[in-house]
C-alpha cells in the first residue's frame, strides 16, 4: 500500500481546517459534526481523526492558522511618523481577526481554557503568540520613544497589549459591542497610553471617542 506524502497530508489537514471554519460559521460550532466536515471534505469520517483528535482541536487549529497568518506588523504605516498611523499599524493583526465571527471566537476562548487545563503545553503556544505580538509592538514604538521617557518600549508594549486583551474580552462577552466599536475603543485608549511617551506628529485625524 502506497504511503501518503507529507504534502498530501498537509493539503488534507489544511482542507479540513478550511472546511470546518466554513461550516462552523454557517451552522455554529455545536451544530457542526465530524460527519458533516468529512462529507464536505470528501473523505471518510475516520480520516479526520488521523489529523485531529477532537472537534475542539480543529477549532483551535483554525485560531492558530488565523493568528499565525495575520500576526505580522508591517513598517509601512508606522514609519510615517504620526501617532494615528502608528496605532493603525499596531492594531493591524487584531483588525484582521474581523473575519472570525464573534460566536466562533467565543467558542475558541472557552475551549482554549479547557485545553490549557488538560494540556499545559497549549499555554506555551498561546503565550508564544502573545510575546511575539508584544515584541513587535515594542520594536515599532521604540524609535519614537522620547529620550527623557521613564517608560521603556517593552513596558509600553505590555501595557498596550494588555489593553488589547481586556477590550477583546469585553467585545466577546458584550453582545451589543460590534467589532468596529471594539477597534475604536482600543484605538482611543492606545492613543491616550502612547501619546505622553512618544515623539510623533498628530496628523489631524481625530479618533472617535463615542
Amino acid at each position: 500500500m502506497s504511503r501518503v506524502s507529507l504534502n498530501t497530508k498537509k493539503r488534507t489537514q489544511n482542507n479540513i481546517v478550511a472546511v470546518s471554519e466554513k461550516l462552523f460559521t454557517k451552522h455554529g460550532f455545536e451544530h457542526t459534526t465530524i460527519k458533516m466536515i468529512a462529507h464536505e471534505c470528501g473523505i471518510a469520517e475516520g480520516t479526520i481523526f488521523n489529523y485531529f483528535s477532537t472537534k475542539d482541536d480543529i477549532l483551535v487549529a483554525i485560531f492558530d492558522h488565523r493568528v499565525s497568518e495575520h500576526l505580522v506588523i508591517n513598517t509601512t504605516l508606522s514609519n510615517r511618523g504620526n501617532l494615528s498611523s502608528l496605532i493603525e499599524q499596531l492594531l493591524l493583526p487584531v483588525t484582521r481577526l474581523r473575519i472570525i465571527p464573534k460566536s466562533m471566537m467565543r467558542e475558541i476562548v472557552i475551549i482554549s481554557v479547557k485545553k490549557i487545563k488538560k494540556k499545559p503545553h497549549y499555554l506555551n503556544r498561546f503565550a508564544t503568540m502573545d510575546y511575539q505580538h508584544m515584541k513587535q509592538i515594542a520594536e515599532h514604538i521604540k524609535p519614537f520613544i522620547k529620550h527623557d521617557s521613564c517608560v521603556s518600549a517593552k513596558e509600553l508594549s505590555e501595557i498596550v497589549y494588555g489593553t488589547f486583551f481586556i477590550e477583546f474580552m469585553i467585545y466577546l462577552y458584550e453582545k451589543e459591542i460590534s467589532f468596529e466599536r471594539f477597534i475604536n475603543n482600543v484605538s482611543m485608549k492606545t492613543h491616550h497610553i502612547l501619546k505622553p511617551y512618544l515623539e510623533v506628529n498628530e496628523d489631524g485625524n481625530k479618533i472617535n471617542q463615542c
